[in-house]
């Protein structure tokens, strides 16, 4: 899957979490997080209006329809015409992680659902899901 090659987005989102892979949602997703910045995850994040839109222009034309990666069709194919604001809210998420624990998901390296790199080590990187660490092993 590709990752996020723009500077200006990696330095906004780094900020706060990792640089999350446009194809990992559809545009449409993008867009309501994009939208939604007064309550991003809880925090209300304040960007000038011309910043917000090159990164939901850089979201949206890089987002999952527009990606060849198999993983980004996959993804599309679960959440049918719904409009998640996080990856773990669709079935692909579902059926790839239904053998985590709880206290898994707890480790303070993971935290949250959305902290693919906790375990998927190489993500933010290469963008391939393929090296795998669990950090309660």
């Amino acid at each position: 899957m590709p990752t996020v090659d723009d500077p200006s987005v990696r330095q906004v989102c780094v900020g706060c979490h990792w640089t999350m892979l446009p194809g990992l949602l559809p545009a449409r997703s993008w867009d309501k997080i994009m939208n939604g910045l007064d309550d991003h995850f809880g925090k209300k994040l304040d960007m000038s209006e011309e910043l917000q839109r090159y990164i939901l222009h850089y979201l949206k034309e890089n987002a999952a329809e527009y990606t060849e990666s198999e993983t980004s069709v996959k993804i599309l194919d679960s959440i049918g015409s719904r409009t998640p604001i996080q990856l773990s809210d669709s079935k692909f998420f579902e059926k790839k992680h239904h053998e985590i624990s709880q206290s898994d998901w707890n480790h303070k390296k993971v935290v949250y659902k959305s902290n693919c790199v906790a375990c998927h080590i190489e993500l933010a990187e290469t963008g391939s899901f393929d090296e795998v660490e669990n950090p309660n092993k």
